[in-house]
């Protein structure tokens, strides 16, 4: 086994030390925290961070929960180059306040914040008026509704870069009300949308997009039933600035009654160049601009039988989820289309194919084939609908076959047995090839099993 925690272990402990001073780039595992040594703890978590890492230019955080991120923000001070910080994986809840609290980061210095796609949507309350953060000039974040979108524009004057997730779920229009008193992006000139719960219409985007007088470059990720949204050179043409990009991927809803029609239709007359894969269970269209610049996508799993064997249309996409697919076959049909994947999500929706209980005997050769297509794997994240699945099994299972050549990471949300939890070291000692010399990291916590080899 490449017994990678103990590799890491030595290199926190003896050489990172002697670097640190020096170090421009920083990343930090929230899960680290409780299966590292002591002395490794006292190296990475600091406090302050300026003690270790005083010329820190960008700081990566990533499986912190968003309690101990509100904690943790608190000794990011007194970096006087830090400037970019970077959140990844967030989970658990967040106070309506952090969000807020992290624009204030280190005497408000820093010039970009990300939240990532798969970390938790924040919550902005209306009673949350924080100052003005102009020092802000890129954000990436993911908002529960709309209005707090809306509402935090207010406080990011300066910002020209400016990629939001929308997660709210509803049919009702954005209003001429909500929309009245955004202010003027006037230094954005890139914008990024992803909001596929709400149903958009080509006028509210507009409204949306005319308080960004210089826009140059724009994503939008919709759902829409408004055939203007399906044609990006419609926004072109009413927006106050030449656009030097733009990429679009809607989904377009028609009536039943319209959906065979749209099966011949093509969209050669649009500009930029746009391409429709039919969704006939969900009645209708995806719709994309060619070359599709999306570096994360969405997919049904039953997409797959419409992509042609040559289709080659989204190769800039790195993060792929694959949701209610019924087969494993489904999702081969369509990753096989993406050739720079680094992440890949995907939900079965038939369950018995995945089912705990025949795990060793059936599902182990489901882990065989996704181990043969991702032969680099090294890291593997399991979530279980049934919170009530003992997980003992699968984590032998995963150990045997993949006995730590491609795999040393595991994160799976489900319980270990009482038995296990009793002392999960010495649990994996007994059934598996590892010893009692062997450096390795396992823990339950949170609802989440980590083991880290």
């Amino acid at each position: 086994m490449p017994y990678v925690y103990r590799k890491f272990d030595y290199v926190i402990c003896h050489i990172l030390p002697e670097i640190s001073m020096f170090a421009r780039s920083l990343m930090l595992n929230g899960n680290w925290e409780t299966i590292i040594s002591h002395r490794a703890f006292g190296v990475l978590f600091a406090k302050p961070i300026s003690f270790m890492f005083p010329q820190l230019q960008k700081l990566t955080l990533k499986w912190f929960t968003g309690e101990r991120l509100w904690s943790f923000v608190d000794t990011l001070q007194n970096l006087s180059q830090l400037i970019e910080l970077d959140i990844r994986f967030l989970k658990g809840k967040a106070q309506d306040t952090l969000l807020t609290k992290v624009l204030a980061v280190n005497n408000g210095q820093l010039t970009s914040i990300s939240f990532d796609q798969d970390s938790i949507y924040l919550n902005i309350s209306e009673e949350n008026k924080p100052a003005l953060s102009s020092n802000i000039i890129e954000l990436k974040i993911n908002v529960t509704q709309r209005q707090m979108l809306f509402r935090f524009l207010t406080w990011i004057p300066n910002i020209r870069c400016l990629h939001v997730h929308l997660n709210e779920i509803s049919d009702s229009p954005v209003t001429k009300q909500e929309l009245a008193n955004l202010p003027s992006l006037i230094h954005l000139i890139e914008f990024k949308l992803h909001s596929i719960n709400l149903v958009w219409t080509f006028d509210e985007v507009f409204d949306l997009l005319d308080r960004m007088p210089i826009l140059q470059k724009l994503t939008l990720d919709l759902r829409t039933s408004d055939e203007r949204l399906i044609n990006g050179s419609n926004l072109m043409v009413v927006l106050r600035s030449p656009l030097k990009e733009i990429h679009l991927f809607i989904r377009y809803y028609l009536p039943e009654q319209n959906l065979k029609a749209y099966t011949l239709f093509t969209l050669e007359a649009t500009r930029p160049l746009s391409i429709g894969l039919l969704d006939e269970i969900r009645h209708r269209v995806l719709i994309y601009t060619i070359p599709c610049g999306l570096r994360s996508i969405i997919l049904p799993g039953a997409i797959g039988k419409n992509m042609s064997c040559n289709w080659k249309y989204m190769q800039q996409v790195e993060d792929l989820w694959i949701y209610e697919a019924a087969s494993l076959q489904e999702i081969f049909l369509i990753v096989q289309h993406f050739h720079r994947l680094r992440t890949l999500q995907f939900e079965l929706a038939n369950k018995s194919e995945l089912n705990v209980t025949d795990w060793i005997d059936i599902e182990f050769n489901v882990l065989k084939s996704v181990c043969k297509v991702f032969s680099q794997l090294h890291h593997l994240i399991l979530t279980m609908k049934d919170s009530k699945v003992i997980i003992d099994s699968i984590v032998l299972a995963l150990l045997a076959y993949w006995n730590g050549e491609y795999l040393p990471s595991i994160d799976i949300k489900a319980p270990p047995s009482d038995e296990a939890s009793k002392n999960l070291r010495q649990w994996l000692i007994d059934n598996t090839q590892l010893t009692a010399t062997d450096s390795f990291g396992i823990e339950y916590k949170d609802e989440w099993f980590a083991l880290w080899l």
